[in-house]
């Protein structure tokens, strides 16, 4: 298209360029693409835009790190190469005329399903049509990608494909199938030099990982920055000859000096979508008054409130219930689609001594979709009003779901999880993790009358693929971490 100085004017410009940033064109129709509507309808890479965000968004700090790869098919397979066939009890040494013996190297074939994620948006023809602030397009779209950028993150670190098949297994879930040895229970207390340590050598003389990186809420980080304040007060010494402006408060920990970390250190860094110690009941925005209310997450596709039934079960072996965790603990219960949750339940309380645990009952409600998982929120602390999410239940599809509370699940706590995140490549076998991608961010917009909405434009940012952990083994988790003392 060549463009001809003084043939158009201003306005016929701005309008030509906003047909190719949005790409797409009024009514749908562009007589640059397959000369017809094959601009609305094509799909606009983001993958600038994600990376713009997370570069200058702190928000993102664990998603900017990860390598990317692509892949074209929708189950994302590798080999684990779980032993050479050695060890101290297999001698390689023969006699001179001695044939040598002939083991196999151990492999695995394993693989991960890609996830799709998806969130879309719209507008009407009156925004698109005045002068707005901001590109409506624009704000509506990145507002999408933001909402997927959380829940991949979220995902990453805490999701469980069991519970809800289109998800992933996090960081925690993958551990914990490779070995329970691989989480270590805080016990609401952040983890010691010493022990991050023991792990460490672990990591790097069993299973030849090389930490570097230790993630963890920026709540907890912030409990390590006080590390040196044991009895909750500090002292700030000042010269007299000292700019005042030169004094402050508090150290900023950057991580931990390990001789069997990459260059003998790791990392302490920070996600702020580690935060389910955060997460509560589902809410609904109330449009009357701008305030968020709790209520289903879909008027016409979240379940029916659940019905749950409290008992103390009395003394149980494996209780950790202590004494000072004795006393009165408030419960909800939400129920969940793949998708949508339920209001939660209404409060119910109960007492508990140490030694002892809560059985909890859980009926599913009638109307509504039917559920299939179920959340349980409780008081992060005995005779609190804070309830937290506690623990996530696939529904038992044959009776009541029934859930054995010995308090090995803290509300208001998150984790850590420290290992090899180096993946020095995304193709050898020095990786670790990598995000695996079918289709990047993409954003699609649609012209006016896609779905039967004749006066509101549509789109949808997508994303196809997950965060793959190949070895679980190189990491290690620590759960019921705290977020403050």
């Amino acid at each position: 298209m060549s463009f001809i100085p003084g043939q158009y004017s201003l306005d016929q410009i701005l309008e030509i360029r906003k047909a190719f940033e949005a790409n797409t064109a009024q009514g749908g129709i562009s007589p640059f693409v397959d000369g017809g509507s094959g601009a609305a309808l094509s799909m606009q890479s983001l993958d600038k835009t994600f990376v713009s965000l997370v570069s200058s968004d702190k928000d993102f700090r664990f998603l900017s790190q990860v390598p990317k790869r692509s892949v074209k098919q929708v189950i994302a397979e590798y080999n684990k190469n779980k032993s050479h066939g050695g060890g101290w009890y297999r001698s390689s040494h023969i006699g001179q005329s001695d044939e040598p013996r002939f083991r196999d190297v151990v492999l695995k074939r394993l693989f991960d399903e890609v996830c799709y994620v998806g969130e879309g948006f719209d507008y009407n023809k009156v925004v698109d049509t005045v002068d707005n602030v901001a590109d409506p397009s624009l704000i509506q779209g990145n507002g999408a990608l933001r909402r997927a950028m959380e829940n991949l993150t979220r995902a990453s670190w805490f999701h469980k494909k069991a519970n809800n098949p289109l998800t992933q297994d996090g960081i925690l879930e993958k551990c914990l199938a490779a070995s329970s040895e691989f989480v270590i229970d805080a016990r609401g207390q952040f983890p010691t030099a010493d022990e991050m340590k023991h792990y460490s050598a672990e990591i790097r003389t069993q299973y030849f990982g090389l930490p570097n990186k230790a993630w963890m809420h920026n709540a907890t980080k912030a409990l390590y920055d006080q590390i040196y304040d044991g009895n909750g007060k500090s002292w700030v010494f000042q010269n007299a000859n000292q700019n005042p402006g030169n004094v402050g408060m508090s150290n900023i920990i950057r991580g931990m000096y390990d001789s069997n970390a990459k260059d003998e250190y790791i990392n302490f860094e920070t996600d702020i979508f580690m935060d389910k110690h955060n997460w509560g009941v589902p809410m609904v925005l109330d449009e009357a008054t701008g305030n968020y209310v709790e209520g289903p997450t879909s008027l016409t596709e979240a379940p029916a409130i659940p019905s749950v039934v409290l008992a103390n079960n009395g003394s149980t072996v494996g209780s950790l219930f202590s004494s000072s965790d004795a006393g009165s603990y408030k419960y909800r219960v939400s129920a969940g689609t793949n998708l949508d949750w339920s209001e939660a339940s209404p409060e119910q309380a109960i007492a508990v001594a140490a030694g002892e645990a809560v059985e909890i009952t859980i009926t599913p409600g009638s109307g509504g979709k039917p559920a299939t998982r179920f959340v349980v929120f409780r008081s992060i602390k005995p005779g609190s009003n804070t309830i937290r999410y506690m623990i996530e239940l696939k529904r038992n599809p044959s009776g009541d779901t029934v859930h054995l509370d010995m308090n090995q699940d803290l509300p208001g706590t998150t984790i850590i999880v420290m290992g090899d995140f180096n993946s020095r490549s995304t193709v050898d076998e020095s990786r670790t993790y990598v995000l695996t991608e079918l289709l990047s961010f993409t954003k699609t917009l649609f012209p006016y009358g896609a779905g039967g909405k004749l006066r509101t434009k549509q789109g949808m940012v997508e994303f196809y693929g997950l965060v793959q952990y190949f070895a679980p083994e190189k990491f290690r988790v620590w759960k019921n971490v705290p977020v403050r003392l």
